[in-house]
């Protein structure tokens, strides 16, 4: 569990190891270490020059030796505080970076980038992560079956993207199947209900700008993510021609 968590914060598996260890000591010497944690010696001065650098171990020199001890665990706030200040910095700096980089992408015809994650957690991260820090207006076609949704994610997690895609204006036309009747969730576009007995919808689609997400909700849960302008451009077509259907 502690190993664990200590490697949630950034720690490497084998940092965690000798970090964990150092703690129940005064002090150790390199031999020792490696000995007592089974970590090969050649490993273990590379890995103690990392939690030097992170402030989790100092070195002690007596006698022309060194050894080796712990900073208390309290320096594990003090740390994830030096972290968060890190990512807020990147992130302020990645708005200004992302459009510069997308001046240089090749737009037209380019290769699609392809991703794909398994699991609930990825399909929930991957509908929050869909509208990036630039992105702005549009519309975002979408087709899912709301009863399959309504049962993995919360009201709280679905709110969440929902808010997030109104907050950049993006307006969302859908097509879903739903038992309970009509579902509207915001008005900034059209909707439709589909019979899913004629028209059976087993995954979540949507398309916006230059990017495909497609949610697998059936027994393997996954996300396939897809960026290429092409094929974006010719799904938001295929969804055009049925919601032109449907206005009939």
């Amino acid at each position: 569990m502690l190993e664990k968590f200590l490697q949630e914060i950034g720690l490497s598996e084998k940092e965690a190891t000798i970090y964990l260890h150092l703690l129940k000591v005064d002090f150790d010497s390199i031999a020792n270490i490696a000995k007592t944690t089974g970590i090969n010696r050649t490993t273990v001065y590379p890995i103690l020059a990392q939690l030097i650098d992170k402030e989790f171990v100092e070195e002690v020199k007596e006698n022309d030796k060194s050894t080796y001890r712990a900073y208390a665990p309290d320096r594990i706030e003090s740390y994830l505080q030096e972290q968060k200040i890190k990512i807020e910095e990147h992130v302020h700096i990645a708005s200004d970076m992302i459009p510069q980089l997308k001046g240089i992408m090749r737009e037209g015809g380019q290769r699609p980038i392809i991703e794909y994650y398994e699991g609930r957690d990825a399909i929930r991260k991957a509908s929050i992560n869909y509208y990036e820090s630039n992105d702005a207006g549009g519309e975002v076609y979408l087709i899912y079956p709301r009863d399959e949704v309504e049962i993995l994610f919360s009201d709280k997690e679905r709110t969440s993207a929902k808010e997030l895609r109104l907050k950049k204006n993006v307006t969302a036309h859908a097509i879903y199947t739903y038992s309970k009747g009509d579902y509207v969730s915001d008005k900034t576009g059209n909707s439709y209900r589909v019979n899913s007995k004629d028209f059976p919808i087993k995954s979540d689609i949507s398309v916006y700008a230059d990017r495909i997400r497609i949610h697998n909700l059936g027994d393997k849960l996954g996300t396939i993510f897809i960026r290429n302008k092409d094929i974006a451009d010719t799904l938001r077509t295929l969804f055009k021609l049925a919601f032109k259907g449907l206005e009939k």
